[in-house]
């Protein structure tokens, strides 16, 4: 009988790692839940009490007996199921005990209940005994989903989570890999022992046949003395010329076999290269799975990895992967969508490949924090620091922080790494100071040296488009200059966009904001879903809405100014924002995020155009100052503008005096400095918003 058919393969594997998964740590949280609900001697009570009064269904005699042992590490998921649903006070989900759970019901039962389904699925009625990669990644966050939630009830930690990490990973059988390494080793071993006593046979076959040739000529020799016996020289002379015929036939095969023993030694060494390479493919495998990762950085990890999929490395990029060898730290700086943290994030991602800590960080704070333990100092770790000093503009707070903290800073990169990505002028702003401005570890993406050529966007281009377009649009297209790579991904991730053709490259914020309008008046549940990102300031979990109130009044604000209904669900936001994923927004763990800043800054545009009062009420008081301009009816001057810049008339000044004044004496009356000082804050906040007239724009 053939066993194709049970043959191991990946497959197969993912299928194990499931069902590992069911029994081992599945298992394990939800006796740590049942300790958490009831006791063993409680439990047996109430199962002695339960049998007394014949409830049904009853239980297994086998069950009873393990209950009345009080061990609950014995205890199976269909017996602990029975008790957590007829021997506990847990209140059933919305569809009841024994039934599918709707899938945003997060309640313990319904928790329970789906490790139950799984386990009688794909383990105990399972039919078939693999799992595709994409039905192995989509059970194996549903099931990391469920541990998770499982111990937030608990509230002991990650330990599960951690497990169920490790697991995903693992060598499923290391002992036999090294079983295996060792015998192919052994094996060599021996081979190389037996060519070289061929070789040595080999050697004496050649001393014998000189010998032969020896004899050969003594016998020519004797042939000339014994003329005389001219009939019985030939005869003998003519065995002789057999012999050696029989000789060369013999060396002849004898070659044909060295032949063979070379090509067989050729596929040793070609299998000996394989397994070589197999070995360090596992032990980077291992180098990454042991890696200390948060869920969360796991998850920006992912999304780093599906953005880079596509990319292509360009001469900066080389400049920024040797200049980060030689040195601890690189900043890349250019404008909005040239590409910055395509190329620090595709670095990261080759340290991370060779065992490297990479860690995501968001404010000086947390580059101190990152910095290694003297165990760790050997294995090396690099930062990535997307906008340390601001996004939209320059954060004078974040801008003191650096340098309240330049010498534990300074002290982090003497032992480890980090890549850092800055708008061009931001990081030119006067008021920047210290290691940020070194030149000597700047990577500026619009200089000569280092900004795209032709041959690099014609390269970009080819990659995304996958030969659909013509020589003639690719000449036409690799004219842009601005957010090139940036488009080059959006045009090619929205089929609705190749209908734009070259108009997507020559005015690509009239495109993006025509689609905003469309969005405005024939889809208002994607324009509402925009609204509400931009007003929580790029950053929106659709499941805290109903627990926070400031989140709650936003997204109610957002349906009123889209004239949705009242009663619009948050779950029908968030299943707009799923649609919108690879265009208009991206999400990270369970948050979205603008896809990109060109993304965000169109439709702040659109908003704040629309909704002045809001966009003062809610913005942030940085974007405030950099792209709200207050319009003079009497001013005539025609200077060049932000082409992102809003424009309020003067019944507006009132709205931004009580922001400004709030946002002073308000919510951050606890740090501010200047109490002395009132009048003269409020004077240079104002100040900052200057009267003008819609210039010509940049």
């Amino acid at each position: 009988m053939s066993l194709s058919k049970y043959k191991s393969n990946k497959w197969t594997t993912h299928f194990a790692r499931f069902a590992r998964a069911l029994l081992g740590p599945c298992s394990d949280v939800l006796r740590e839940v049942l300790a958490k609900e009831t006791s063993p001697f409680d439990l047996e009570k109430k199962v002695k009490s339960y049998i007394s009064l014949k409830k049904k269904p009853s239980i297994r005699d086998d069950h009873e007996r393990l209950v009345y042992g009080k061990d609950y590490s014995v205890f199976d998921i269909t017996l602990l199921y029975f008790l957590f649903r007829n021997m506990c006070s847990i209140k059933p989900h919305k569809k009841n005990w024994g039934n599918d759970p709707e899938p945003t019901d997060k309640s313990l039962s319904a928790n329970i209940e789906r490790i139950r389904i799984l386990r009688n699925d794909w383990y105990g009625h399972a039919t078939d005994f693999s799992l595709t990669d994409s039905d192995f990644a989509i059970k194996w966050n549903y099931i990391s989903q469920i541990v998770k939630e499982l111990e937030g009830y608990l509230g002991t930690g990650t330990k599960y989570q951690d497990i169920l990490i490790e697991l995903k990973t693992c060598s499923m059988d290391p002992e036999s890999i090294k079983f295996n390494i060792d015998e192919m080793f052994t094996d060599f071993t021996n081979l190389k022992e037996g060519f070289g006593e061929l070789q040595t046979a080999v050697t004496n076959l050649k001393e014998g046949f000189g010998e032969l040739q020896t004899d050969n000529t003594n016998m020519k020799v004797g042939f000339g003395d014994l003329q005389t016996d001219v009939t019985d020289l030939k005869v003998g002379f003519g065995e002789l010329q057999i012999d050696n015929s029989n000789l060369k036939e013999g060396f002849g095969e004898l070659q044909t076999d060295v032949t063979y023993l070379k090509e067989s030694f050729g596929e040793l060494k070609t299998d000996v290269t394989n397994l070589k390479e197999n070995v360090e493919e596992i032990k980077k495998s291992n180098k990454i799975s042991t890696t200390q990762e948060s869920p969360l950085d796991q998850e920006i990890f992912e999304q780093w990895q599906e953005e880079n999929s596509k990319f292509l490395s360009t001469r900066a990029c080389k400049e920024v992967e040797k200049l980060i060898k030689s040195q601890n730290l690189v900043v890349v700086t250019g404008n909005s969508g040239s590409g910055k943290s395509a190329i620090i994030q595709h670095v990261a991602l080759s340290y991370r490949s060779d065992g490297w800590t990479v860690k995501p960080v968001e404010s000086v704070k947390e580059v101190i924090d990152a910095f290694p333990p003297p165990d760790d100092l050997n294995r090396g770790t690099l930062l990535v620091f997307n906008d340390p000093i601001g996004n939209e503009s320059f954060d004078e707070e974040k801008n003191k922080l650096w340098k309240d903290h330049k010498e534990n800073v300074k002290g982090c990169l003497r032992k480890i790494k980090m890549l850092v990505s800055c708008r061009r002028y931001i990081l030119n702003d006067a008021r920047v100071r210290g290691i940020l401005k070194d030149t000597s570890c700047i990577i500026d993406l619009g200089d000569d040296q280092h900004k795209l050529d032709n041959e690099e966007k014609q390269n970009i281009l080819e990659k995304y488009s996958e030969g659909v377009l013509s020589k003639e649009d690719i000449n036409k297209i690799i004219k842009t200059e601005e957010y090139f790579p940036l488009l080059c991904k959006l045009y090619f991730s929205d089929k609705n966009e190749h209908k734009r053709g070259l108009q997507f490259f020559e005015e690509p914020v009239k495109v993006c904001e025509d689609e905003i309008n469309y969005f405005r008046k024939e889809c208002k549940e994607n324009y509402c879903a925009l609204v509400l990102l931009v007003l929580c300031n790029n950053q929106l979990c659709v499941e805290d809405i109903q627990k926070d109130d400031r989140l709650r009044e936003k997204f109610e604000l957002a349906l009123k100014l889209c004239e949705m209904k009242t009663n619009t669900a948050p779950h029908t936001i968030g299943d707009t924002l799923k649609n919108l994923v690879g265009f208009f927004v991206k999400k990270i763990g369970d948050t979205y995020h603008f896809y990109h800043d060109f993304v965000m800054e169109v439709t702040t545009y659109v908003f704040g155009t629309d909704y002045p009062t809001e966009t003062i009420q809610y913005a942030d008081i940085g974007f405030l100052r950099r792209r709200v301009n207050l319009e003079s009816s009497d001013d005539n001057t025609k200077e060049e503008v932000d082409i992102f810049t809003i424009y309020l008339n003067d019944k507006y000044v009132s709205d931004l005096a009580d922001r400004l004044f709030n946002d002073i004496f308000g919510e951050r009356e606890e740090e501010c400095e200047f109490e002395n000082q009132p009048e003269e804050i409020y004077s240079l906040e104002v100040g900052s918003f200057q009267y003008g007239h819609k210039g010509t724009k940049k």
